[in-house]
Order: C-alpha cells, then structure tokens, then sequence
C-alpha cells in the first residue's frame, strides 16, 4: 500500500518547509492525521485506526517524514529515511540451518553454524558495515537467546535449528562487535 500526503499538504509542502498551521497528511486509506507545527500529531477523526509503531512516509523525490507513535514528527532526507529502514529491517534477524549427521552433537553444531552465518550475512548487508567472521561470530553465539532445535533419527540424526534475534539482541551484537570507545578528557583545554 502507497502512502503519500493529501495533494493539499503536498503543495504547501513544497511550497515552504516552514509552514504555518496544521497540514493534513493521508497515511492510508483510513487513516488520515494532522502534523503540527510543533512537531506534534493528531488525529484527523476520533474514530481513526490507532498508528501502533513508527513510520516513514515518502513525501516527494527528497524527502519523507517520520510519523512516531508517540504522537512526534519530523522531516526526514532519503539518507535518514534509508537509515531509519535499515535499522528497522535490522529489528529482528532469523537464521535456521538443517543438517543430516550419524553424530547428533555433530549435526547440531554444523545447523547451529548454517543459521548463524545466515544471520550475519544479514546483519552485515542490512547494517552496511564490514564485519568479519572472526569478529562477528563469537559475538553471534554469545548474543543469541532463541533457539529452536528440532530432530529426528532414522539411519543418521536430521536437525534443523532456527536462532531468532531480537532487535535488543542484534543491536547488543553490534555493540560486541563495534565496542563504543572510551571517552578521553579534553585535553585542549588551557590550565587555568
């Protein structure tokens, strides 16, 4: 579904970022809302469907705006609003591996490895950051909490094991990976 504004708020908004009083913009079909110039929002109706998590609507070539549940607004560019998509495509990741082994523990680790590797080739290409193996894996492994295994033995054990990350975990992977640096004091600052 195309959200796009009411041709009336469109013209007013290229006509002038600044604006003076409320603009009406058209989320959906049933949704419509009033964006303020205090960067608030409300309602166009009482008896609107409720807008339940953020979202980005595309305004015109360059720019977009980022409606907040909790009733915020604010213009966006393209690069704030791809962004704001790779985060929220990076909201949660899932991996799932399959392995046939006459070893179970073998075949666990060998699922457990697929889906992990799916995971980070996901986090890398949504994050748009250069992570190695080396360095993202064992944060992987340390970070993940969800784990479903399944099995089953005839001549060999068949598993399959699917790792769900939430967005708490995927963004305390990146930490592990990406460590915040420690702050240094200012040391331009003349002795007094």
């Amino acid at each position: 579904m195309k959200r796009h504004l009411c041709l009336s708020a469109l013209c007013g908004l290229f006509a002038s970022l600044a604006f003076a009083g409320d603009m009406e913009l058209e989320v959906d079909a049933k949704t419509s809302i009033f964006l303020h110039e205090d960067n608030t929002w409300d309602y166009v109706s009482h008896t609107m469907p409720y807008i339940e998590k953020d979202m980005v609507i595309t305004i015109s070539s360059t720019q977009s705006v980022l409606i907040q549940k909790d009733k915020l607004w604010k213009f966006l560019t393209k690069a704030e609003e791809k962004l704001w998509n790779d985060q929220e495509r990076l909201s949660s990741v899932s991996g799932m591996g399959k392995s046939d082994n006459k070893d179970y523990e073998a075949a666990v680790k060998l699922a457990t490895d697929t889906a992990l590797k799916q995971i980070a080739a996901r986090i890398r290409k949504v994050s748009g950051k250069t992570m190695t193996d080396k360095a993202l894996m064992p944060c992987l492994r340390d970070g993940r909490k969800a784990v479903d295994t399944s099995h089953n033995f005839d001549t060999m054990w068949h598993v399959t094991v699917k790792i769900d990350l939430s967005k708490d975990e995927v963004e305390n992977v990146l930490a592990c990976v990406f460590p915040p640096k420690p702050e240094t004091p200012d040391t331009t600052k003349k002795a007094q």
